[in-house]
C-alpha cells in the first residue's frame, strides 16, 4: 500500500494518490511544489492526443 493513502501519516485523504496513479497511467506527472507563504501547487503534465 501507498503511504501517502494513510491518515495515520497525516494524509488526509485518497485524492493526491489517486490522480498519481491516474495520470501516470496515461503517460504523465504530477509535480508538486510549497507555495509561498503558504499552501501548495500542483502540475499534471499529460502526453499530447496520439503520441
Amino acid at each position: 500500500m501507498d503511504p501517502a493513502r494513510s491518515r495515520q501519516s497525516g494524509g488526509t485523504g485518497l485524492g493526491l494518490s489517486m490522480v498519481r496513479v491516474l495520470v501516470e497511467g496515461h503517460g504523465g506527472t504530477v509535480r508538486a511544489a510549497r507555495a509561498i507563504p503558504r499552501g501548495a501547487r500542483f502540475e499534471v503534465t499529460l502526453p499530447a492526443a496520439g503520441t
